[in-house]
């Protein structure tokens, strides 16, 4: 395994003015970890807004912006160095599409930075030896909130995709019955907004619109058999008669008399 190489630049403490804001491409890694406040960071057109206990890497040849809040703007503490660090970052997930993370306690990063000497040709053996144990223990402490980060950003994922499927099973089993929203959601027993906006977006509807749809899906099927349209209706779980008509034109362009005299026209 090749040998771990970092060598310290600069580092320091800034408190933003409103709305300040910093890019360009750089030559080194920058980490970011933020006292207070918050802002965005930007790397070729992914966004991540950042505040209080968060952190966030500059990679070398990497065009970026970061931008200040403009009512409550950041203060953070900075460290720039450079090194063979491309494997040590992938191997933990660190890409372009993933570069920040949440330390939440920054006083032991803290600790290490105001441990560290500024650069000189003059330094003397004892205080490069010690500039890399605490440049070193910086940059650990970062990786090891990142993996933590992404592992539990990945299991709410995984998190919220089982809740969805729960309450997809839900809907198939219970449609024909006269469900609502309401009842998806007391069954998964979620907040109303967070199990809605989470449907919506894994499965790209709502939750009502995924019950009307089977419902008249249900429907054209029946409508093919010896059913009425007013018995049609009602097996399928719609409120009134006036709903499923409503409801079915909505959905299909037309009226479930016309759809029904479609499957029967010959020449369709």
């Amino acid at each position: 395994m090749k040998e771990l190489s970092i060598n310290l630049i600069n580092f320091g403490e800034k408190q933003c003015c409103p709305g300040y804001e910093y890019g360009g491409i750089r030559e080194y890694y920058v980490l970011h970890f933020i006292i207070e406040g918050t802002g965005e960071y930007k790397v070729n057109g992914i966004s991540w807004r950042l505040s209080k206990g968060d952190a966030f890497l500059i990679r070398p040849r990497e065009r970026h912006l970061y931008v200040a809040d403009t009512s409550d703007p950041w203060k953070y503490v900075w460290v720039c160095f450079t090194g063979n660090l491309e494997s040590l970052f992938s191997k933990v997930n660190i890409s372009q599409s993933n570069l920040s993370a949440h330390i939440g306690d920054l006083n032991e990063i803290i600790k290490h930075i105001n441990k560290l000497k500024k650069s000189s040709i003059y330094l003397k053996p004892e205080i490069f030896m010690s500039n890399f144990s605490h440049l070193a223990m910086v940059i650990s402490l970062f990786i090891e909130n990142f993996h933590y980060t992404s592992a539990m950003s990945m299991s709410n994922k995984n998190m919220g995709n089982n809740h969805v499927m729960a309450m997809q099973c839900y809907i198939e089993q219970n449609y024909m019955s006269t469900i609502t929203v309401k009842d998806v959601i007391d069954y998964i027993r979620l907040d109303r907004a967070y199990a809605s906006n989470l449907y919506k977006n894994v499965l790209g509807l709502t939750i009502y619109q995924d019950i009307q749809n089977r419902r008249v899906l249900r429907a054209k099927e029946l409508l093919s058999k010896n059913f009425t349209i007013k018995e049609v209706s009602y097996i399928c779980g719609f409120s009134s008669y006036q709903n499923f008509l409503n409801v079915f034109k909505s959905i299909s362009g037309m009226t479930p008399k016309k759809f029904r005299g479609q499957l029967n026209d010959p020449l369709n």
